[in-house]
């Protein structure tokens, strides 16, 4: 099964690149599992973070943009972590 971690993001920009690069760093290919950040607008950096990451890693990180409710509708993973 591929499981979907989410990782939601709120003035986190000192602590955000440590957190991505250690679900990075977990162990499994990139085919088996899936990060998904919730970025809901805070007024620090972390924005241009998120899109470093999924520029980098796009087969592993998708960003959604603050979406009230809807979070869950994104995931392609059969698990939710």
């Amino acid at each position: 099964m591929k499981p979907s971690v989410i990782v939601p993001v709120y003035n986190v920009e000192k602590f955000l690149p440590r957190c991505l690069d250690s679900l990075i760093r977990q162990g499994l290919s990139a085919d088996e599992y899936e990060v998904i950040c919730v970025n809901d607008g805070s007024p620090d950096n972390r924005a241009q973070i998120l899109a470093d990451y999924e520029q980098k890693h796009p087969d592993i990180f998708r960003v959604i943009m603050q979406e009230t409710h809807t979070t869950i509708f994104h995931l392609k993973g059969q698990r939710v972590m």
